[in-house]
């Protein structure tokens, strides 16, 4: 008769576990998703900072200046009828596709297929949406050069290992006919 080792997991490992599966990627797209991921934490922070700083700037002792002044600032920069309304809605639908781009990530590291898609179709409507809320004159002033050179280096990279897991499926697929 075998024992069975029980093993114990901390919530964290458990949640952990759920999230990632019990199987890890090779090396390389470990490490391009660590790096993916650190992307994702730092343009992420950027937008949950911006939402942040508009939904509590009511709470400031200035409150009507600040408000005034997103309001000046969006009609002569950009034309926009209320600034701080259309930067609210753009902020809100940028986290939520970075959302999509997080779950993105983890079907990746699943390896699943459709984890690139989601991840690429995440960031270039980041980037349309963009255009289309806030428009080019905003991204051209206000979005860091960085900010798109990550963007768009994320999307090609991916669009590549889309391309290569794509050939590696198919080549696995063969073998099973």
């Amino acid at each position: 008769m075998v024992l069975e080792k029980i093993k114990k997991l901390t919530t964290l490992q458990w949640f952990r576990a759920i999230i990632l599966g019990k199987e890890r990627p090779n090396l390389l797209t470990r490490i391009s998703l660590i790096i993916a991921f650190l992307i994702w934490v730092y343009l992420f922070s950027w937008q949950l900072l911006t939402l942040v700083a508009i939904l509590f700037s009511d709470n400031l002792a200035h409150a009507d200046g600040i408000k005034a002044a997103y309001h000046s600032i969006g009609k002569n920069k950009y034309g926009f009828i209320d600034g701080a309304v259309r930067l609210k809605l753009f902020t809100l639908v940028q986290l939520g596709l970075y959302l999509m781009s997080l779950v993105g990530l983890v079907f990746v590291w699943r390896q699943k297929r459709w984890g690139f898609i989601l991840y690429l179709l995440s960031y270039m409507l980041i980037l349309i949406s963009s255009l289309l809320i806030m428009g080019w004159t905003y991204i051209e002033k206000e979005i860091p050069l960085i900010d798109l050179i990550l963007i768009g280096g994320s999307i090609i990279y991916f669009a590549i290992g889309l391309f290569i897991f794509g050939k590696a499926e198919d080549s696995g697929n063969q073998g099973n006919h």
